[in-house]
């Protein structure tokens, strides 16, 4: 009797050995997930670092933008004032002035433009040259 006992053992031994082998190699599965998921990790982490460095780059580009417009709108606001007031200027001569002389472009019609300001034409005519 001590044969099938030996047997059965063999048997049980023979049965462990291919369960530690399929445990092996689920551990090795899990190492090499593991170890993908940690160069995923490095990579992810490398992708958010890269982020976190532009973003601050147009954040300090965002701020150098702020602080020159923040110098320039002083000159900005004053160049607007004297645009309006050269505006105004202009309204008032153009009121107060003669443009019977510019009745003839009226008649064309051009829009009321002294002739200073008027494009030149060509020589022989033909604008297209």
């Amino acid at each position: 009797m001590a044969t099938p006992n030996l047997y059965q053992q063999y048997l049980l031994l023979k049965g462990l050995a291919k369960d530690i082998e399929s445990i092996k190699v689920r551990l090795d599965s899990l190492e090499r997930s593991q170890s993908q998921g940690r160069n995923e990790h490095v990579g992810l982490e490398q992708n958010f670092d890269h982020a976190e460095n532009e973003l601050s780059k147009e954040s300090k580009r965002n701020s150098d933008f702020r602080n020159d417009f923040d110098e320039i709108k002083p000159h900005l606001a004053s160049m607007w004032w004297r645009l309006g007031n050269v505006e105004q200027a202009l309204a008032e001569a153009y009121n107060q002035s003669n443009w019977s002389a510019f009745e003839p472009y009226q008649r064309l019609g051009d829009p009321v433009t002294p002739p200073i300001l008027r494009l030149p034409e060509s020589v022989d005519g033909d604008d297209n040259q």
